[in-house]
């Protein structure tokens, strides 16, 4: 990735496209690796990528969920990924969306990007209208929590990480409740 521009960048959100499916896979394999690769055994890592993070994922994801991808002079630094509830919470119903992924390149953490696409899905039409709006954070992803706290996001529980079957970590639940 190329350094970021500084201040004076322009960044840009927009919808992803299938366009976009080598760069989001490259940049989301490369995010998740820095921020949770160690937490791995190389074989979970892998199968991990593979399943939530490869061209063919987002393929088929372009047609279910919404990703929205932050530019800077046309380079993907950041995407936020909207979809319908996965996360096990029995509270959620049809009229409840998700916050499946928020990942920016490391170059452009700090700079506001994460607010940036956070404000952006905020104000799409699928989260506009959600009655509830859920997600799961790795616990020990302090700065992510912050920023979910920061934008009316509590914990309500903890669900499983499972890769190949197998439970090898637990995330937090978070829910941002409707105001009407």
């Amino acid at each position: 990735m190329p350094e970021p521009r500084g201040s004076s960048c322009r960044i840009v959100v927009r919808q992803a496209g299938p366009q976009d499916l080598a760069a989001l896979s490259k940049l989301a394999r490369e995010t998740f690796r820095a921020a949770f690769g160690p937490s791995f055994n190389a074989s979970d890592l892998a199968l991990l990528l593979e399943e939530t993070r490869s061209e063919a994922y987002f393929r088929k994801t372009l047609h279910a969920d919404t990703v929205l991808v932050a530019l800077d002079e046309g380079t993907i630094v950041g995407y936020v990924q909207l979809s319908n509830v996965t996360i096990q919470v029995e509270s959620a119903t049809d009229r409840d969306q998700q916050l499946s992924a928020l990942y920016v390149d490391s170059a452009y953490q700090g700079k506001g990007i994460g607010k940036l696409l956070m404000d952006a899905a905020l104000d799409h039409p699928r989260f506009r209208e959600a009655r509830n709006i859920y997600l799961d954070v790795w616990e020990d992803n302090a700065k992510a929590r912050e920023l979910y706290k920061r934008y009316g996001f509590e914990v309500i529980g903890t669900c499983d990480l499972v890769v190949d079957s197998r439970v090898v970590g637990h995330d937090l639940v978070m829910v941002r409740r409707a105001t009407s």
